[in-house]
This record gives C-alpha cells, structure tokens and sequence, in this order.
C-alpha cells in the first residue's frame, strides 16, 4: 500500500487481484494520484443508493460491500463494534485475524529506515537543547529552577523542545517536560514549575515515531522512585 496520509478515517479493503480506498470527497483527488493503479479510490457519493446520503462510516462500508458484492471479510481484534454490527446485519461473515492483517508491515523498507535514522537525530538535537537548558539553570531560595529570562518552567522546557523539532521538520504532539514529583509519574505532561529534579521525554514524528529519554538531577536531593 502507498504511503497515504490523511485525517478523516477510511476504509482499506484488500481483496485478492486489487484494492479498494474509502475516503472523503476532499482527499479523492489526492488519493487517486497517491495510489497505484491496482487500487480504486471511492467517495460516499459514490455509494450513494436511491438518492440516499450515506451518513456514517458504517453505512459507507457496508455500501461498498453491497457494491462488491463482498459477503465475508477478515478483520483485525481492533476493528470497530459498531461497524462490525452493521455488516452483520447485511448479512456480512466477519472473521477476526490475530496477529494483525499486515504482518509484513513490521518490516521497514530502505527509506522508512532512513526516516527512523533522521527522526533519531532530531530527537537527539532537541532532547539537548533540554539539557542544556536544565544544566545552566539555577535553583533559587525556593527550590525551583531559575535562568536569566526566570522561571524554567515545564511549559518553558517543552516549548524549547517542541522549537527544536519544529526547525527540523519534525513534531512532538507527546512531548513530557516534568520535574519534582510529577518525574516519577510515567506519562505526566509536566505543568507549573519544573522543581529541582526535571525529567523530559521528547518525541520527534515524521513518518514515524521515535522516543527519547533523559533523566537530570539539579542541586541536591535523593533519587525519586516511583510509588515510594
């Protein structure tokens, strides 16, 4: 399959000499430049029966079923309920695949690789302006992170790390700048004050997600562990 991005869902349906794409009347004509030839693209238009607007994602599938003539489809654990009932009730056999439909997916391709490799690097830079931030920071009379433009807040440390991503053309939707007790809690975005101890997480996207994670330990204090 074509690497084909968009924000509204679709439906993707595979069947033995082609495929199929459902997508929305916006993103046909992208669509059908993006996809190979073996792949038709469809709009809820398209599928329109009797003058009917199809007004749901349910509808639109099981339309395109009945336009195909499709009586039995295999489906991931995570396919939704809600369609699944509607097909049912069109008289659809669903049959649910374990260990996911595309298994083949895990294995990167050249230059997926060499996106990985470049997100990396970005992560890296940016986790280091962090860093830097954190090391020449001071701590004042109240225990809270200081430099020359004042407090260093998390909202300040995840602004400068989001920055850095964004100069490289990457985002950071998840991005974690968390200190003090909030450090200790796994997926706490980080708010208010950054405290002594600061814990960040970056995350650089552009095909793909990359992580990193570094841990700082500024003026004096014992290690935080979780749950304790």
């Amino acid at each position: 399959m074509a690497p084909f991005n968009c924000p509204d869902p679709v439906i993707y349906l595979l069947e033995q000499h082609r495929s199929h794409l459902l997508v929305g009347s916006m993103e046909a004509a992208r669509a059908r430049r993006v996809m190979p030839s073996s792949c038709r693209v469809w709009t809820p238009g398209a599928l329109a029966e009797g003058g009917r607007r199809l007004s749901s994602l349910e509808e639109c599938c099981a339309a395109l079923l009945r336009r195909l003539s499709v009586r039995a489809v295999k489906v991931g654990g995570d396919f939704p309920l809600a369609m699944a009932r509607r097909l049912e009730e069109d008289g659809c056999r669903l049959t649910v695949v374990s260990g996911g439909l595309f298994p083949g997916r895990a294995v990167k391709r050249p230059e997926e690789l060499q996106r990985l490799r470049q997100c990396q690097c970005v992560a890296a830079r940016a986790m280091d302006r962090a860093v830097r931030a954190v090391r020449n920071a001071r701590v004042d009379q109240r225990g809270r992170l200081c430099d020359d433009r004042g407090l260093l807040t998390s909202e300040r440390l995840r602004r400068l790390i989001q920055e850095a991503l964004l100069a490289y053309g990457c985002e950071g939707p998840g991005t974690i700048a968390a200190g003090g007790r909030q450090a200790a809690d796994p997926h706490e975005m980080g708010r208010r004050r950054a405290g002594w101890r600061a814990l960040s997480t970056v995350s650089g996207m552009a095909w793909d997600w990359m992580c990193m994670r570094r841990r700082g330990l500024v003026g004096p204090g014992s290690v935080c562990v979780p749950g304790r």
